[in-house]
């Protein structure tokens, strides 16, 4: 086994930050990049207008996004703050900002062990896409394993069941992030282009390990034989047929600036993208990423970002941002991760605690061995939720019936499971639950609303002058077009009076002010029923991929390179990748 050591990890850190310097050291605060801010100017500013305004505010251009009309200007270092002061007293700029970074936080505390493992059937190892009570998460122990973590069934996204109807389509999904390792083999194929917007150059290759990961839970291939005697390789993708535009924003360090993100997000729109994945961001608002954002949503794409790993309330950008679909964490058994930021912002949540998937083959021994060629590890936060959700958009894009990212983004968030499988529904910290890919993939094709009948109107006599009568009312006449109806509700002035296909419902005499129709003394019009039908779940087959709960007898323990111990959860003020989970150190949050 090739061992490597963290001197060696520490010196390729060192080199590549020392080469970066110029560019991305933070200010002191650590919260943007020193002599740099954005600046945009107002719709119709010419040239020499521009020009005068950056003589004016101290700065030069250094390069333009022409799609979105942001510029990036340097500044002296330390005058910054003067200096943004100055261009926003100039009534051409529509606004100036800092450079923001979004650094990786500190790593999460995980158990004991932060083992790198080459994949060997490793599909039962992903409790997040097939949920059995599998343990999982093994390591070697003496002439065995221990496994640290067992699940619960069903507190997953149904992806075998989802596999059934449809593996999916060549899609192209930008990761915006550290990278890649094109060279893995369980992304063999998958990467169709990208850029370096760190070093500037078409070679996004993943200094960092990040990328790779989010990269391998989005679209690692399937049923791709390794080695000889061949034998199936690593781990599963959400999207196995969806293609990978990677776009490198983020130093080896974490350091992730909005000038960056900005241009990759341009750029993945030049490229034909139909999903962007952040598994980064921060605190705070701004201004040139909004606008990048939603540029993107307005040219048809589909944006997904995680929340954050602060486990509080407050909003994360770019996830809190409109036309985003921002991602919680659940754990193996369907509870908030307590890492996982929640709250009325956060869209839909998705497996985000110990999640197995692809890293750099840097940083594991080379080995020949059938089906385990790859180099893979398990990783924690909202950075792994993620991509589960923009692997499923993937999926969903792939349905001949969607045309748009809005039906894509209704979808996904209308399919989610509102329930899930413990005590505390999903839906009670984020908005609509979690990701279930199975009901994202056999939603109605085109969803079409029930069709209310009321049956005919009726008008009903006060016989014994008592100033009311009990009325029979009917809506068996009512359809669903491609559902069934599971329940009716009976609506009067926004009032519910009654449920039912045919309830019987006292009502009483005098004048009503009707939507449709009207009473007149003792008569009774007929009232339409608000029809609603519950989502539902089609006989399908399902793909059997994985054992029930236990190991396989004679399981080979999974060779490990071991990286340093973990350390504590990152404050709220850091801004970087959300998935804060850290190479080179121990992952996970504390259980």
């Amino acid at each position: 086994m090739r061992v490597r050591t963290l001197f060696a990890v520490l010196v390729l850190v060192a080199a590549v930050f020392i080469m970066r310097s110029s560019a991305q050291t933070p200010s002191a605060n650590g919260t943007f990049v020193a002599g740099e801010i954005i600046v945009k100017f107002r719709p119709g500013v010419n040239a020499s207008a521009k020009a005068d305004a950056h003589r004016q505010g101290g700065g030069s251009v250094r390069t333009e996004i022409v799609r979105t009309g942001l510029q990036l200007a340097t500044v002296t270092r330390g005058t910054e703050t003067a200096a943004l002061a100055r261009y926003r007293n100039n009534p051409n700029v529509l606004y100036a900002q800092p450079n923001f970074v979004r650094s990786l936080p500190e790593p999460l505390s995980h158990a004991p062990g932060s083992e790198i493992v080459p994949g060997d059937h490793y599909f039962d190892e992903q409790w997040a896409l097939h949920n059995t009570g599998q343990y999982f998460y093994c390591i070697p122990f003496l002439d065995d394993e221990i496994c640290l973590y067992v699940g619960t069934p069903d507190a997953d996204i149904d992806a075998p069941e989802a596999w059934a109807l449809s593996t999916g389509t060549n899609v192209a999904v930008a990761v915006i992030d550290t990278g890649i390792d094109y060279n893995h083999p369980d992304l063999a194929g998958k990467f169709i282009g990208g850029w370096d917007f760190v070093n500037n150059d078409g070679d996004p290759m993943d200094d960092h390990g990040h990328g790779t990961h989010v990269a391998g839970t989005i679209a690692a291939l399937i049923n791709n034989p390794t080695g000889d005697p061949a034998a199936d390789e690593g781990v599963a993708g959400v999207a196995p047929n969806a293609l990978i535009l990677s776009y490198k924003v983020c130093t080896p360090d974490g350091h992730c600036d909005d000038f960056a993100i900005a241009q990759a997000i341009d750029r993945a729109v030049t490229d034909g993208a139909k999903v962007i994945n952040m598994s980064l961001g921060g605190p705070e608002f701004s201004q040139a990423m909004f606008d990048a954002v939603q540029d993107a949503w307005a040219a048809g794409l589909v944006i997904v970002a995680g929340a954050g790993n602060d486990g509080v309330t407050t909003p994360f950008y770019p996830a809190a941002f409109p036309n985003v679909i921002a991602v919680g964490a659940f754990d193996e058994d369907h509870r908030r991760a307590s890492f996982s930021n929640y709250g009325n912002w956060v869209d839909i949540s998705a497996p985000g605690n110990a999640i197995l998937s692809t890293v750099p083959m840097s940083q594991c021994a080379a080995t020949t061995t059938p089906g385990d060629i790859g180099c893979y590890t398990w990783n924690t936060g909202t950075s792994m939720a993620t991509p589960h959700v923009s692997g499923a958009a993937a999926l969903v894009w792939s349905r001949g019936d969607v045309v748009s990212n809005q039906q894509v983004v209704d979808i996904l968030l209308n399919s989610a499971d509102p329930r899930g499988v413990d005590p505390v529904r999903l839906a009670s910290w984020t908005v609509h639950g979690g990701l279930n890919l199975h009901n994202a993939m056999s939603y109605g094709s085109a969803n079409l609303s029930p069709i209310a009948d009321a049956g005919d109107d009726v008008t009903v006599v006060d016989g014994d002058g008592n100033g009311g009568e009990d009325v029979r009312l009917d809506g068996g006449g009512s359809s669903d077009p491609d559902g069934t109806i599971a329940n009716y509700e009976w609506i009067e002035n926004g009032v519910s009076i009654g449920s039912g296909a045919t309830p019987l419902i006292a009502l009483a005499n005098g004048k009503w002010k009707l939507a449709n129709g009207k009473w007149i003394g003792p008569r009774v019009r007929r009232l339409d029923p608000e029809v609603w039908h519950r989502e539902r779940r089609r006989d399908q087959g399902q793909i059997r991929a994985v054992r029930p709960r236990g190991r396989r007898q004679g399981h080979r323990a999974p060779r490990r390179l071991h990286r340093s111990a973990g350390v504590q959860e990152s404050s709220a003020s850091q801004r970087g990748l959300s998935g804060e989970e850290g190479f080179g150190a121990a992952e996970g949050a504390h259980r």
